[in-house]
């Protein structure tokens, strides 16, 4: 394993362990407890610092802190590997921004449809089952 593999493979079983609700056994233990999956209080603010990551991790993020639903289409592109970084803290409403600009730079777009959204690639033919206007 390379010093980079290994370091990528440490980030993500942190990352893993934060999400999961375990704490980081590294040595860094003053870690915050992972967040809750539940709505963000309007002064709640988020550390972005998410390195070749999965998709899905970074959604499931965005997804617990807008209270919004969404669905991979094809389920695969949540395998994706993505890297989002702030400076700073951010918002809810900055992270919804931030992954959105992450979602474009790997060609994908959201789809409203009634109680979720769909991640899709752009160059797939929108459902006509459902309007994509979010009637």
């Amino acid at each position: 394993m390379t010093r980079r593999s290994i370091g990528i493979a440490v980030a993500a079983t942190l990352l893993v362990g934060a999400f999961s609700g375990l704490e980081s056994r590294a040595a860094d233990d003053a870690k915050p407890a992972a967040r809750p999956c539940a709505p963000a209080s309007p002064d709640e603010r988020f550390d972005v610092d998410f390195r070749e990551v999965p998709l899905r991790t970074l959604t499931r993020l965005v997804s617990c802190a807008l209270g919004r639903a969404f669905i991979f289409t094809p389920p695969t592109l949540g395998d994706r590997t993505v890297t989002a970084v702030a400076s700073a803290r951010v918002s809810a409403r900055e992270l919804e921004l931030l992954w959105r600009g992450v979602l474009a730079n790997e060609g994908l777009v959201l789809e409203r449809r009634g109680a979720y959204e769909l991640i899709r690639p752009d160059d797939q033919v929108p459902s006509k089952s459902f309007s994509s206007s979010g009637r």
